[in-house]
């Protein structure tokens, strides 16, 4: 999820996220930049399963800003799969045993 939605996301399900509490988050700023390269595409298959396994990254949520950016990542990524879709939001699951080659 963005910055924005990653900060409030944990007070509404029991979830944790990579980046989001601000200077409060552990590594942000080695993990922002990650962050930004996955949601705009620029982040190869491989990195991404790396970045997925050490963080236990099993969920992307999209809020509605992702969403009007067209977020489509899915044929990028295969572990990726969409399993809510509505009008204000994206989530997709992540499954590691779906290898991201390149």
């Amino acid at each position: 999820a963005n910055r924005e939605t990653s900060n409030s996301l944990p007070a509404w399900a029991n979830v944790t996220t990579v980046v989001g509490h601000g200077p409060e988050s552990a590594g942000k700023n080695d993990l922002e930049p990650l962050v930004e390269r996955f949601f705009s595409g620029a982040m190869p298959p491989s990195e991404f399963e790396k970045l997925a396994q050490q963080y236990n990254i099993q969920y992307i949520f999209l809020g509605l800003d992702d969403i009007k950016q067209n977020f489509v990542q899915t044929e990028k990524y295969p572990g990726l799969k969409l399993i809510i879709d509505t009008q204000n939001c994206q989530v997709y699951s992540f499954d590691s045993r779906m290898n991201c080659n390149e």
